[in-house]
This record gives C-alpha cells, sequence and structure tokens, in this order.
C-alpha cells in the first residue's frame, strides 16, 4: 500500500447518514413493528448471513474499511470488490463477525481521517448504515470528483509517460516500464479537472485519500503530482527531475525513479496536470481487472515540443506558452510574461545572443511592450553527465553502456528583470558543481535554457548549446 501525496479546502462536501425505513400500508404498533425486525424489547435480534456491497452515487464499487457494532474502530475492511460478508455458522469468538437486522455499522473509505484529504463521508465518523434483514445489502457513499469518460492518453499524455518511461530505461539499475492503468487515467482526469474549475488551483485537491478508490481502484494508497506547468514540456521537466529544483527533483525521487511504481495515469485537466502512481502487482488476482491496466507505455513520438522559433500565427514566430504567444522575429521566440511585455534572445546589435567565458555563460535579452511593463524568468544551464555506480565517468548527450546512464544536472541559475525596451546581458555563474566538473574535465558542453514567468508558470522560450572551456594555465618554472 502506498500513502503519500507531493507537489502544491475542499469545493464541496457530502455528508450521508443511512437510514432504514420499511413501507408499510397498514398501520402497526411500534411493538409490532420492532418484531418485524427481531427487535422485541429486552431481546437481540438473531445474527444473520449477510453481504454488503459498498459502492459510491455513480454505481463503482468501493474499498472501504467496517466499524461493526459494538466496535471501538475500523477493523474490518471489504475485499478489492467492495463487498463484505458475515454468516452465522462463523459467528461469534474469533471465526467472524456477528451482524444482526438493526445493528448501526459505519463505513468509512479511510478509516475517518481529517482534513482537506478525509472522504466526505468522516465528519460524520463515516457513513451511520442500519442493517435491515435482506441478505444483501448496497451502502452508498458519496462521490469525491466530478465525472470522466478519460481512460486513454491524449498525445501529449501519451508523449509524457513515453517520456518516463525512457528516464527509467536509462536509470541505474534500469526500472521497468509504467504500463497506463486506465483507472488511474480516470481518477487523474477527474482531479485535474476539479482543481482547473477551482480558483487558485488547490492542491492537495478535495477527498484526495480516497480518489482512486472513488474511480475503482481496489485497495487504499494513492501517490499523486501535479504541475503548476500547463505546458507538456514544463511539466515533463517539473515531474523527471530535469527542471533541476528541490521539488522537481524529489518529485522524481518518489514518482519516476520509485521501482515500487508500476502502474500510471496522466490527465491534462485543461491547465493543470495530474499524475497518478501506484503498483497494481499485489491486488489479489480475483480483483486485478479493477486496476485497469493496459499494455500502454505511452509513445516518446506521439508530440514533438516546438522548437524556439517553430509555428506561425500572422508571419511571425508564435512562444512556447499555452497563455498566448505574441508575434516575433529574428533569432528569439517571443513570449508574452505576467509582467505584460514579450520577451526575446538577443537585441539590435549583431553579436551572438548567447556566449561563453571561462566559467559562466552570458545571454542577451530584449523586452518589447508598453512603457512600465516588464518581462521577468529565469536562465539555467545544465550538463548531461554519464555516470557508472555513483561516480561521474564523462560529459555526454546520452548514456551508452548498460551500467551507465545520463543525469541532466543543473550547474548555473540565474533570475531577470528587464523593463520594456530595454537590452540586458544577463550572467550565469557556474555553480560549485559546475566549476568542479570544468576543472575535472576542462570542457563542459552546457544547456542553455531561457524561460519566461507566465500565468501558468515558467515557460521555456529558447534553449541553446554552448561550450564552456577552462581557462589556460601556465606552468612557471623558478630558476635555481
Amino acid at each position: 500500500m502506498m500513502t503519500a501525496q507531493i507537489g502544491d479546502s475542499p469545493d464541496h462536501a457530502q455528508t450521508m447518514s443511512g437510514s432504514y425505513v420499511r413501507p408499510r400500508v397498514l398501520v402497526v404498533s411500534a411493538i409490532g413493528a420492532l418484531a418485524m425486525l427481531g427487535l422485541v424489547p429486552g431481546a437481540q435480534a438473531a445474527p444473520m448471513d449477510v453481504t454488503f456491497t459498498v459502492v459510491n452515487q455513480r454505481g463503482i464499487n468501493q474499498f472501504s474499511y467496517i466499524k461493526l457494532a459494538g466496535s471501538f474502530g475500523f477493523a474490518n475492511q471489504t475485499d478489492g470488490n467492495g463487498q463484505f460478508s458475515a454468516s452465522v455458522a462463523s459467528c461469534g469468538g474469533s471465526l467472524g463477525p456477528c451482524i444482526s437486522p438493526g445493528d448501526h455499522v459505519s463505513f468509512s473509505r479511510d478509516e475517518v481521517q481529517t482534513g482537506v484529504c478525509a472522504a466526505p463521508e468522516d465528519p460524520a465518523g463515516g457513513l451511520n448504515y442500519v442493517v435491515t434483514s435482506s441478505p444483501s445489502q448496497t451502502v452508498t457513499l458519496p462521490n469525491t470528483t466530478g465525472d470522466s469518460n478519460h481512460s486513454s492518453l491524449t498525445n501529449t499524455e501519451s508523449w509524457i509517460v513515453g517520456r518516463l518511461n525512457q528516464d527509467r530505461a536509462a536509470h541505474s539499475p534500469p526500472l521497468a516500464p509504467l504500463h497506463v492503468s486506465s483507472t488511474l487515467t480516470q481518477a487523474a482526469y477527474a482531479i485535474a479537472h476539479d482543481r482547473a474549475l477551482a480558483a487558485g488551483h488547490p492542491y492537495p485537491p478535495p477527498y484526495c485519500f480516497v480518489n482512486l478508490s472513488d474511480w475503482g481502484w481496489p485497495a487504499p494508497g494513492f501517490l499523486h503530482e501535479d504541475s503548476p506547468y500547463a505546458a507538456p514540456e514544463a511539466t515533463l521537466a517539473h515531474w523527471d527531475g530535469s527542471a533541476g529544483d528541490a521539488e522537481s527533483l524529489n518529485l522524481a525521487s518518489h514518482g519516476v525513479f520509485n521501482p515500487a511504481n508500476t502502474a500510471v495515469g496522466v490527465a491534462d485537466g485543461g491547465g493543470t496536470w495530474i499524475i497518478e502512481y501506484n503498483d497494481c502487482s499485489y491486488i489479489a488476482p480475483a480483483f486485478v481487472s479493477r486496476c485497469g491496466m493496459t499494455g500502454d507505455t505511452g509513445n516518446p513520438n506521439a508530440y514533438t515540443p516546438p522548437l524556439p522559433g517553430a509555428g506561425t500565427t500572422g508571419g511571425g514566430n508564435t512562444g512556447v506558452s499555452t497563455t498566448g504567444g505574441q508575434a516575433g522575429a529574428g533569432s528569439g521566440v517571443t513570449t508574452l510574461s505576467i509582467g505584460g511585455g514579450s520577451v526575446s534572445l538577443g537585441g539590435s546589435s549583431s553579436a551572438s545572443a548567447i556566449t561563453a567565458t571561462s566559467s559562466a555563460v552570458a545571454v542577451t535579452l530584449s523586452c518589447t511592450g508598453a512603457s512600465g511593463k516588464t518581462c521577468a524568468g529565469q536562465v539555467s544551464v545544465f550538463v548531461r553527465e554519464r555516470t557508472r555506480g555513483g561516480n561521474v565517468l564523462a560529459m555526454l548527450t546520452r548514456s551508452r553502456g548498460s551500467k551507465t546512464r545520463a543525469v541532466k544536472v543543473l550547474v548555473g541559475l540565474a533570475t531577470y528583470t528587464i523593463a520594456a525596451g530595454q537590452i540586458k546581458t544577463v550572467t550565469v555563474s557556474l555553480n560549485g558543481l559546475g566549476r568542479s566538473l570544468l576543472k575535472r574535465f576542462h570542457r563542459l558542453k552546457v544547456a542553455v535554457n531561457v524561460s519566461v514567468s507566465t500565468k501558468s508558470g515558467l515557460s521555456q522560450v529558447a534553449s541553446r548549446t554552448v561550450t564552456i572551456k577552462a581557462a589556460l594555465t601556465r606552468n612557471r618554472h623558478k630558476r635555481h
């Protein structure tokens, strides 16, 4: 079982209390009504054979914990299909539970947790259900999310899964590929879509402890991650660690590079993304079908990220950002920033927009827009290390050999703010790791990524590759 949430108040809450009312045509006495249920004053109703099936309001069977009458806790649970049975033959002692008509039984999908992630039935201590005399009874719990008809991947979602599996294959040791789960995909879409509709895209999402069981996952536990970026390229970088920041590396460690994860569901809810990881290998064979496992491992070629300057709108280059690119020209892509200006790589001069010194990278950026507008963002510098057993062997663009892997490492980062109408050169010095690698290998081929702050997060607007060469040193021999 996995229980975790990683990333960035319920938008609604429902509580239900079940009660049994037996419709009658004839008017009967209170004593007679109790007698019909076997609850004559002074007598305990006899135990019965009974099977409960727990479902949500959509009719999807729900794994659930159960608190029986007279119990102090949720000591019982349904099977992977949301069912729980008791029989007279096994009643009493340690053989099995005793359930009688009129008993009050509580159902909770997460053992009555608290907080924004708790199940909607929890505020009242779980759903209180009064047992009837029927041998088969259905207990209905509230839904936790809106609807979802999204059980297969779009091209961009398939691209992300395919790229994540490429990362797993390059891991040392290699990790088995993640397989798409239609159950996790439906849940991911419902959560992402609900977040996209809510003000501020809240995280964690409401009822997150039980959102997977809400869509049919046959066991408790969850591990989901969100992305604050609308663009699939930025979302992938956020999840696989290649963004280089602490949060991204943490998400990658728990998510894509966690060998316990075997199932995945990814969804773009329309401006906000959710990925769900889980493992179906420990699920009992009778309930494996509810995992919705498929043979799909994604397609890294299903989508081609736009290159800097690619695409045209009105004869000009368009921005990568989905918040609305602005027409541009020259060697840089122009993207509208949250400051109202639009940033371009390079200036009016013919000098190269990106140059390298012996210990830094200089990037020339220009900002256009109305007076008072600004452009803001960051410039990041990466290298790829070829490693074996934690030791750096070389600086490469891809791994070679079954015992080595290529790891993308941040070696420099700088932020910028430019007033509209201005040109600024941003200098990114190598960090300690970068200086150490340069000292060892004497030259580093680095990727320089220029990003701009937009309403959906950082959006990459340009990427270039340059080589940093260590300064030459002269050996001076002292004469004696």
